[in-house]
C-alpha cells in the first residue's frame, strides 16, 4: 500500500504527468499521437513521462494507452484536488495525504488561495512564511498536520478541527512519498 501511495504521489508531482493522467481518465484510450497532440510536447518528453507513469499507465494490444487500476486511483486523487478550483482558489479535500510545498502554494496563490479539508495527514514542507500566509485560508477536519516550527504560528491561525499539529525542525519526520529534492527542510 505504501509503495503504491509513493508511486501515485511521485507521478502526480509533475504537471505533464497530471495532464496525461487526466486525459486518459477522460477517455477509453488514446494513441501516442493523440497524447502528443493533446499535450503539445516533444515526442522525447512524452516518452520520458510515460515511462515515469509505469504502473499507472499501460499500452494495450490495440496500441492505445489506458490507466491501470492504480492509475485510475491516481486520477481520482487528482480529481479531488483539482475539483475544488474556482474563484475562491484551490480546495483540497477527501485525500489520505496531502503534501504542501512551494509549488503547490504558488499554484494555489495564482488561483486565489488554498483550503484543505477532510484530509488524513497534511505535511507542510519548508516554505516561505509570506507565501504560506498569503495563500492558505483554512485547514479543516484534518487528523494530523506536520509543519516546520517556523510556520507553526501561521498554521495554528488557519486550523479548524485538527486532531494534532506536529512541529518539526529540518526534514519532515517521515518521507510521506515526497522526493528527496522536495523533502528538504527549511
Amino acid at each position: 500500500m505504501q509503495e503504491e501511495l509513493d508511486e501515485v504521489f511521485i507521478a502526480l508531482s509533475h504537471g505533464l504527468r497530471r495532464r496525461i493522467i487526466a486525459l486518459l481518465a477522460g477517455s477509453s484510450g488514446l494513441s501516442y499521437g493523440e497524447l502528443l497532440r493533446s499535450t503539445g510536447v516533444e515526442s522525447s518528453m512524452l516518452s520520458f513521462h510515460l515511462r515515469k507513469l509505469k504502473g499507472l499507465v499501460e499500452k494495450g494490444e490495440d496500441g492505445l494507452y489506458r490507466l491501470t487500476r492504480l492509475g485510475t486511483r491516481a486520477a481520482k486523487v487528482l480529481a479531488c484536488v483539482q475539483g475544488g478550483t474556482g474563484d475562491s482558489g484551490l480546495r483540497v479535500f477527501g485525500v489520505p495525504l496531502f503534501v504542501v510545498g512551494d509549488s503547490v502554494l504558488l499554484d494555489a496563490y495564482k488561483r486565489g488561495g488554498l483550503e484543505i479539508e477532510d484530509v488524513g495527514v497534511v505535511v507542510i514542507l519548508g516554505s516561505s512564511r509570506s507565501l504560506f500566509s498569503k495563500t492558505v485560508k483554512a485547514v479543516r477536519r484534518v487528523v494530523a498536520v506536520y509543519t516546520p516550527r517556523d510556520l507553526l504560528e501561521i498554521v495554528e491561525s488557519r486550523i479548524v478541527s485538527v486532531d494534532a499539529v506536529i512541529p518539526y525542525k529540518g526534514k519532515p519526520p517521515h518521507t510521506f512519498g515526497c522526493t528527496q529534492r522536495d523533502c528538504k527542510g527549511p
